[in-house]
């Protein structure tokens, strides 16, 4: 009974960890309140923001203001260009809090996974260390995704899931890789814990218990508090990301040669500014 709660004990810890992933992917649609949907193209090229509507045309807003359409500027009055401002800096701010906040929620799954693993396997161990590699693949395809090595974004919600702002690919791809590794690890994982069971005295197998108990709590409670740190940056960027709605709605209504201007809707669930 006694080796029966030590195996428990330490699949747990795994379990664990491997679950509390799945909070964690879940602050990467953004939050509960609000969701976020983009249709389109954009650009972001030596301090200009390149829009493409659906008719083909070309509209460009830089910093101060400033909007040309195919390279025609726009004869604007102060407050239109107040909208064009706001609608330049919100939707530039986005795009760096969004990579933000989907690299760091993965860097709290690799804390997770990794020590779950590492405790158990040794963190010198190969597949441990894969997870590392993996992990980094990841993070540097979510850049890429958004960033040239220029520090351009280019951004086409054709290679998006359902038009979801933040893509879920790297997700999917992430679950796909965890799966794969538990699967290739479950025979070290049984051979590490017989191994502690057969060389183990009681009181050592108590302290293995003990350590698997404790490495579970201790990592839950850690990455809960990451996932509530998330929480707040993806309500930092839905508030951005619905300012930059307001002020395409706002250029929409108000300027005739912008009235296609459409690429972000903002959908509020329990959120308010």
């Amino acid at each position: 009974m006694h080796k029966q709660a030590i195996f428990t004990a330490a699949l747990t810890a795994v379990a664990i960890n491997v679950t509390a992933i799945q909070p964690v992917q879940a602050h990467t649609s953004i939050s509960d309140n609000c969701s976020i949907n983009f249709t389109g193209e954009l650009e972001f090229h030596h301090d200009v923001l390149t829009i493409t509507l659906e008719d083909g045309r070309e509209v460009a807003f830089t910093e101060n203001g400033d909007v040309t359409v195919n390279g025609v500027y726009l004869d604007l009055n102060h407050e239109q260009q107040g909208y064009a401002q706001d609608y330049y800096t919100h939707i530039t701010d986005s795009v760096p809090m969004t990579v933000n906040i989907a690299v760091d929620a993965l860097e709290i799954a690799s804390t997770a996974v990794t020590e779950a693993f590492g405790e158990l396997l040794g963190y010198d161990d190969d597949l441990t260390q894969e997870f590392g590699v993996f992990f980094d693949e990841i993070s540097t395809n979510i850049n890429n995704q958004f960033y040239a090595e220029d520090g351009s974004f280019h951004i086409e919600s054709s290679r998006f899931d359902n038009g979801n702002w933040t893509d879920t690919q790297w997700e999917e791809e992430f679950d796909q890789k965890v799966e794969e590794l538990i699967s290739k690890s479950m025979g070290r994982l049984l051979i590490a814990i017989g191994t502690e069971m057969l060389w183990s005295d009681s009181s050592d197998s108590n302290g293995f218990e003990a350590r698997m108990e404790s490495l579970g709590d201790s990592i839950e409670q850690r990455v809960e508090m990451q996932t509530a740190e998330l929480e707040v940056q993806a309500d930092e960027l839905c508030m951005t990301l619905s300012k930059a709605d307001i002020a395409e709605e706002a250029l929409r209504n108000d300027i005739s040669l912008l009235q296609s201007l459409n690429i972000i809707t903002v959908e509020h669930n329990k959120f308010s500014m």
